[in-house]
């Protein structure tokens, strides 16, 4: 029928199996207008769209810094090519690019309604934070450079796969913060959040590297800082209105807003095997020699061990003693982030696997207790990241204090201690352990106060093009085949209901004009549907005889939906029928679709 309910949704009764769908009107109309192809000759393609302004003046930006900034290392310039390089980090920089583009992108795609979005954005936010985290990271090199004298001003950075690689891994930052607020950030407002935590997470990293810490595979300034980031900008930012619509008070379908589905979940867990296959590379792409060799072990003995807790932790988890997708996709990688800090430290095999095993346990906990508590509480972390990130990172960079307190003489050669803590000088094992912890603390407290401050301003700009009202939608940002709905029970309701309209058409025309058990509610006027000459008469048992003239009236041919007269008229006196005689209604119809939704349904 032509109505809205409270959420200003527009309701579909199937008459053949009396069954409710709903569909978010603004999310149809929001839909009709992404496939309006006509563009006004007059309107300029760049009027309200501030995403492609941002987008294009980012880039030029990045050409011109990029042309005045950088340049090749010495190694790659055409000057020193009689000396053949040998490229033995791309292996090393692939697999931590596939696994930020691929694996992150697909993990993130388990909501059923915002999978292009979030595999979308990942690749936008990989290609452009990319560049900036470039630049950023040469700048804060050229400031500890010129604090520590070891030049003087700021010359032009030098370019290689070393600071490809450390690109990477401040995009895996920004993008382990966009896992908690996946759903409620608009592409400008994603890019805006990318551009700022990019800033501070490479401040951050150089300020670890200048107090001469170990942290090969970024437990504490790659998965612990993201993490910390992500949840702060999140609670700053406010997410009230997602949460009306996840739970439907808002428009949309929002039961299952953040629901998956057998695709979608399937597709996820592609994301992870990725993840879990390339772990190792990503801890371990910036060693050399033996120290590249114990933290490749090290990573693979630990996420094997996470795979192996996370699954054991599901099933008791659960009082159904069945597996959760949640905890396989998800608290079966945290054996990578544990072990990050410590991946090159650790000498015992048997502790890397411990290791991995603990994070398990304490990331399928954290989804099953913790996240909950935190939706609770006001803070929705869509994907988890608290569970996957926070918690295993905060725990990997205990472990590798722990292991930096046992790094002697006994087992480790001067060499080799130079070599994994580049900036120990004449520490002793405990004080470089306390640098360690030092380390993690201003990791968590530098992510909290910058993302606060990040997703305070984010709120209260307007340049930044925020959500309306189409959150863990891809309908809100992509322009989505009509054909190709992710409802189909809503097609198969539509079929059903024309046919069954057609079918009943002539024995409404002829049922009696008086009460009687026959004269029973059987549906309403499907105009929407495209049908302005098959009308629903409002019957009911003993109905008055002014009801009984209506309904004779609006089955009449001469009753036209289309007239808002007409219709308003029909609504008035279904309302009225229903508050004065909702007793009377069939059992069956009462039992599969309820009086309080039919007059909810009929009052609007």
């Amino acid at each position: 029928d032509d109505h809205e309910d409270s959420c200003g949704r527009r309701g579909f009764f199937d008459l053949s199996t009396l069954h409710v769908v709903a569909l978010d009107r603004n999310r149809v109309e929001l839909m009709m207008m992404r496939h309006t192809e006509a563009v006004h000759p007059h309107e300029s393609l760049f009027v309200g769209n501030p995403l492609s302004i941002f987008m294009l003046t980012w880039q030029a930006a990045m050409i011109v810094i990029f042309a005045t900034s950088t340049k090749f290392a010495d190694d790659y310039m055409p000057a020193n090519g009689t000396n053949k390089m040998e490229l033995t980090r791309y292996p090393m920089f692939q697999d931590t690019h596939v696994m930020i583009a691929v694996g992150i992108g697909f993990l993130y795609s388990l909501m059923r309604r915002y999978a292009w979005t979030a595999v979308g954005l990942n690749f936008l936010l990989h290609a452009s934070c990319f560049q900036w985290a470039i630049l950023c990271n040469g700048f804060w090199t050229n400031v500890r450079y010129t604090i520590t004298g070891e030049h003087e001003g700021f010359p032009a950075f030098p370019l290689n796969l070393e600071k490809l690689i450390h690109g990477d891994y401040a995009v895996a930052t920004v993008l382990i913060s966009f896992g908690a607020l996946l759903g409620r950030l608009s592409p400008t407002q994603a890019l805006w959040m990318g551009f700022l935590e990019i800033i501070f997470v490479t401040a951050n990293e150089s300020l670890c590297i200048g107090l001469g810490v170990s942290d090969a595979g970024g437990s504490m300034i790659i998965h612990a800082f993201g993490a910390a980031f992500g949840l702060a900008f999140a609670y700053a930012l406010g997410d009230k209105a997602a949460e009306e619509t996840r739970k439907g008070v808002r428009c949309g379908n929002g039961e299952d807003a953040l629901g998956s589905s057998r695709n979608n979940g399937t597709i996820a867990m592609v994301g992870t095997l990725f993840l879990f296959c390339f772990w190792p590379s990503f801890n371990s792409a910036l060693l050399d020699g033996a120290s590249a060799g114990r933290a490749v072990v090290n990573t693979c003995l630990a996420i094997c061990g996470s795979v192996t807790a996370a699954f054991a932790l599901s099933r008791a988890i659960n009082m159904g003693k069945l597996l959760d997708m949640e905890h396989v996709q998800n608290a079966t990688l945290a054996g990578g982030v544990a072990i990050g800090t410590a991946c090159d430290i650790l000498l015992n095999p048997g502790l890397a696997l411990l290791t991995g095993v603990c994070g398990g346990i304490l990331s399928a906990y954290g989804y099953s207790f913790l996240n909950p508590w935190l939706k609770r509480h006001g803070l929705t972390d869509t994907c988890g990241i608290s569970c996957l990130h926070l918690i295993p990172g905060v725990f990997g960079g205990l472990v590798g204090a722990l292991a930096t307190a046992g790094v002697s003489g006994e087992s480790w050669s001067a060499e080799g201690i130079a070599t994994a803590f580049p900036g120990r000088g004449d520490r002793s094992a405990s004080t470089q352990a306390g640098y360690q912890i030092l380390v993690l603390v201003v990791s968590l407290v530098v992510a909290a106060v910058t993302g606060s401050i990040s997703g305070a301003v984010l709120r209260m700009s307007q340049c930044a093009e925020p959500m309306d009202n189409y959150f863990y939608e891809d309908a809100g940002q992509w322009k989505v085949p009509l054909n190709d709905d992710e409802h189909p029970e809503f097609q198969n309701a539509v079929a059903r209901a024309i046919n069954a309209l057609n079918q009943r058409q002539t024995n409404l025309k002829t049922m009696p004009q008086g009460g009687g058990p026959e004269a029973k509610v059987e549906g309403f006027y499907a105009g929407s549907l495209g049908h302005p000459s098959q009308h629903i008469h409002s019957g009911f048992m003993g109905e008055s005889g002014r009801q009984a003239n209506l309904r004779t009236q609006y089955m009449s041919p001469s009753f036209n939906s289309n007239q808002p007269e007409h219709r308003q008229d029909f609504v008035s006196s279904m309302s009225q029928g229903v508050s004065g005689h909702g007793a009377s209604f069939p059992h069956h119809f009462v039992r599969n679709v309820g009086v309080q939704d039919l007059q909810a349904g009929s009052t609007h």
